[in-house]
C-alpha cells in the first residue's frame, strides 16, 4: 500500500468518526435560568399576600433578594407558586414549562417553622404530587424558615423522592407568623 493511499484512508477514518459523533441535543434536560420564585398567598377571608426570591443576576454575582414571608397566626392560605426568568426582556414564564412537564418537576417544602404544615394540592400527569400549588396552615405566632427544592426527574415513587433527579432550585424563605 503507497503512502498516499494510507493518508486517504486515515483522512477518511477521521473524516467519519468526526461526522458520526454523537452530539447532545441541547433541549434534553435543558436547565433554564430562574431569576424569581413568587408566592401567591391567599387566606380564606381573600387577603392576598405576595413574596418573592429574586436573583436577576443568577448563580454567583450579587446576593439574591429574600423577604421574610410574613403570615397570620392561625390561618390558612392557598399559595400559588410562580417562576420567572427575569434576566430577558419579556420575562420567560418557567412556570408553564414546569407545568406542561409536570411528570418531571417536584416542590419539595423542608418546613423549619413550629406550627406551620404545607400540603402539596396539585398533582402531575400520573397523579402525583406536584406543588406549583399547596395549602399553608399556621399555628402560633412564631419565626422559622421554609426551604422550596425543585427536583427535575425525581423518582417520585421512591421512599424518598427529594433525594433522586437533579436540584433546580434550592431556597429558604424566613417565616414569621404574627
Amino acid at each position: 500500500m503507497n503512502t498516499l493511499s494510507k493518508y486517504f484512508l486515515l483522512f477518511m477514518a477521521l473524516t467519519t468518526l468526526t461526522f458520526s459523533a454523537c452530539h447532545k441535543d441541547d433541549h434534553d434536560d435543558e436547565e433554564e435560568l430562574i431569576t424569581t420564585v413568587s408566592l401567591k398567598f391567599t387566606s380564606a377571608a381573600g387577603a392576598i399576600l405576595t413574596y418573592a426570591w429574586r436573583d436577576l443576576d443568577g448563580e454567583g454575582g450579587n446576593a439574591p433578594v429574600i423577604p421574610n414571608i410574613v403570615l397570620a397566626a392561625n390561618t390558612t392560605y392557598t399559595v400559588e407558586m410562580e417562576l420567572l426568568n427575569e434576566s430577558v426582556n419579556p420575562a420567560e414564564d418557567i412556570t408553564a414549562e414546569i407545568r406542561e412537564e409536570s411528570n418531571d418537576h417536584l416542590f419539595i417544602y423542608n418546613v423549619n417553622t413550629t406550627g406551620l404544615s404545607i400540603v402539596i394540592t396539585d398533582k402531575d400527569g400520573n397523579n402525583r404530587d406536584l406543588g406549583l400549588k399547596s395549602t399553608w396552615n399556621t399555628g402560633n405566632p412564631t419565626n422559622g424558615n421554609v426551604n422550596i427544592v425543585l427536583k427535575h426527574n425525581p423518582d417520585k415513587a421512591a421512599s424518598n423522592p427529594a433525594a433522586t433527579g437533579s436540584t433546580d432550585i434550592d431556597i429558604t424563605f424566613p417565616v414569621v407568623i404574627e
